[in-house]
Parts: structure tokens; sequence; C-alpha cells
């Protein structure tokens, strides 16, 4: 019998052995191992992350955030909840956002890499009624507001001054849902891309007291995504090097039409306009060149050489997808035009070669006008289109 008990009381101080060993190890891996966000960022990558921000068990709006870790450029794709798109698994054409799912928006996720073409590393998920305990964590964010809004919230009225002001949790979460019968797609969009460029702003800003120790967890708690803890942390800390000067706002061009009793965004030339804008966005936030304001803000006149009406507007909307400036659309004097052409009115040829590529255009002249005052009047690149453009690019 004494055998036994000594035999048991080895067993017990072994198993305690190997747990004091077990949580040593566990507690030495938590503490030294690289998270994918740094790890990313030690190889100089770009990361994908989408940004949902659900109201209930709606989602209000999602935002795809495109940062590279090398040159601390980026941009914000808006993704409207009524793109429409063929769901697969409810065999029929309908929103894009009846695949959401709060929680668990793996079936979104995979519907938005199949539109944009591009891989999204991470989610963050927001809850709007968690923006405002978020923004007061951050002391509020900076919005620039061009006209004072007056919203009646039950009995209150909520003033939302023009300008550039600092609003508090409650007044930033009535910024993003506040709805007035004269607003537009851009004015909303506008709005919500504001308010994420704000929240990045503000995370890097406070990126120390937030990952303090005690701080932290109440963070944590107000975001639910896929990163690890510590990646979460590190991404926050990065957001201090985010070049918000350059920051690219994009988003989705089409036309909308009602299907069985909605009004679904259909994406021009079946989706392929927005899969170039992306794959252009990207190499252009990875390129380390620093350029001027001048060539960040470039004006393009685009003029129909052809007979085929509205193809100038047309053509206007696929350079303001990526980032042009689109000063005049208008006819060209000669409407049988058989060349597409780009005119350098600059004297920048490499600009109007820029512009080009764009609708795979290899005419590319220079014509800079003479007079000061025409100069001034004129765009940085005018476009002529010709009979050899389909309507997306140029053909050989």
């Amino acid at each position: 019998m004494k055998k036994t008990k000594m035999f048991d009381k080895s067993i017990i101080f072994l198993v305690l052995i190997l747990a004091v060993i077990t949580a040593a190890v566990l507690f030495f891996y938590n503490h030294v191992r690289t998270d994918t966000i740094s790890e990313a960022i030690k190889r100089e990558e770009a990361l994908t992350i989408l940004f949902l921000f659900p109201q209930e068990d709606e989602l209000l709006f999602s935002e795809v955030l495109f940062y590279h870790t090398g040159t601390a450029k980026s941009a914000i794709l808006d993704i409207p909840g009524n793109t429409g798109d063929i769901i697969a698994s409810l065999k029929r054409m309908d929103r894009i956002d009846v695949l959401y799912k709060r929680g668990k928006p793996e079936a979104f996720i995979e519907k938005i890499e199949e539109i944009i073409n591009t891989e999204i590393d991470y989610y963050m998920e927001i809850d709007v009624d968690h923006i405002e305990g978020l923004v007061d964590l951050l002391e509020g964010l900076e919005l620039f507001i061009a006209n004072p809004v007056d919203v009646a919230e039950g009995a209150e009225a909520v003033l939302l001054p023009s300008g550039s002001v600092t609003l508090d949790g409650a007044k930033v979460k009535t910024f993003l849902t506040y709805d007035e019968s004269g607003d537009t797609d851009t004015d909303r969009i506008g709005r919500r891309e504001k308010f994420l460029q704000a929240l990045l702003v503000a995370l890097g800003e406070h990126a120390d007291v937030l990952s303090h120790e005690t701080v932290f967890p109440y963070l944590w708690e107000l975001v639910h995504t896929d990163m690890q803890k510590r990646g979460f942390e590190t991404f926050v800390k990065e957001m201090r090097r985010l070049d918000t000067g350059r920051m690219v706002f994009q988003r989705v061009l089409g036309v909308k039409r009602t299907v069985d009793d909605q009004e679904l965004l259909f994406r021009h030339y079946d989706g392929e306009l927005l899969k170039g804008t992306v794959k252009q966005t990207l190499e252009s936030i990875e390129n380390i060149d620093i350029v001027s304001d001048e060539e960040l803000n470039v004006t393009v006149e685009i003029l129909n050489g052809t007979n085929i009406n509205g193809l100038a507007a047309r053509t206007g909307q696929i350079f303001q997808s990526f980032g042009y400036d689109i000063m005049k659309i208008g006819n060209a004097e000669d409407r049988s035009v058989e060349k597409t052409e780009v005119v350098d009115r600059r004297g920048d040829i490499a600009q109007a070669q820029r512009v080009a590529t764009v609708i795979h255009c290899n005419l590319v002249r220079s014509d800079v006008p003479s007079d000061p005052l025409q100069a001034e009047e004129t765009a940085d690149v005018i476009v002529i289109l010709g009979g050899d453009f389909d309507g997306r690019y140029c053909k050989d």
C-alpha cells in the first residue's frame, strides 16, 4: 500500500511539472512569436482589409482598405450593398449584401474577392452601435463637413456644424446614419470614406495609449476581426505611418436597374472596369516615387470624335474611377476620328502617357498652348475618342 501511495504522489508531481512546463512554453510562444501583420510589414507587402459596419443584423456599409506597408500609401474603395450579382447559393440575381451574416462574414467576403479580383487578407467588423464608444475612446474624430446639418433624433435636434470639426461618438454616429431626402449616393459614400479615413488617423495618433495593457482590452472588445490580437495591435501602431495626403478614394461605378422590385447597381463593363481600377490602385500605392500635388490632380478633357452618343460621358466615368479630375466632357469638332489620341497640354508627355494607359491608347502627342491665357483654361490632358475605341479600350 505504501508503494502505491508513493507511486500516486509521483504521478501527481510529474503532472504538475508538465503543466508548469506547458504553461511556460505557451507564455513564451505568445510573447515572442511574430504576428502576421508584423511579417507583412517586414516584407513590405500590401494589406487588403475589409471594414464592415453592421447595424443590428443588417450591413449598413462596407469599405475596402488597400494599404502598402512599404510606402504607407493607401486607398479606400466603397462597396455598395446593393451591388447586383449572381448569388450562386440563391440561384438568382440579388444584392450582394444578402450574403452578409453578422459575425460570420465569410460568404460575403468571398463575393467581394470575386468582384474586385483581389484576396481580402483580413476583415474588421465594427457595429454601428459601438462607434460611439470607439470614437469616445479616441477622444473624438476630426471631420470636415461641407454644409451644416440639423438632424432631428426623437425629441432632440442634433447640429453638425460646417467646417473642420471634432465630433464626439454620438455625433459621429449621427454623421454616418442620417439620411436627408436630397442626399445623393456620392454624399453618403463621401461621409463614409471621410469617417474611415479619420478613424484610421485617430487610431495611429492614439496608438501608444490604445496599446497600453489597461486600454487595449476595451478596444479589442469593440472590434470583431480575424486578425490575431497581437496583429491587431500591430496594425493600430502601423497607422501612425499612414500617408493620408496620398489616400485615394474609389467607388463602384455602374448603372441602376430594378430587378424583382429591388434597385440594383450593375457594374460597368460587366465588372471589368472595377477589376482594372483595383489592379491599378494596388500598383499605384506600391509605387514609392514621390510625386507633386500637381501630378496627383491631373485634369482631363474628354472629347467624342465619333457619332456614338454619350461615349465621352461614359469614358469620363472610367477616368474618374482611376482618380482623374474630369475638367470637361464634350464633342470634338471632327466626329469621324479614326484613331483615339491623347494630347499633352502641359509639356509633360509622361503624364499624358499615364492617362493613355487607362484606355490602352498608343497615340500620344504634345500640343502646348503658346497663349498663357489659353493654357490656363485648358485641361492638362485631352483625350479625343475615335472609331477604334470600343467603350473601354482602343483596339489594335
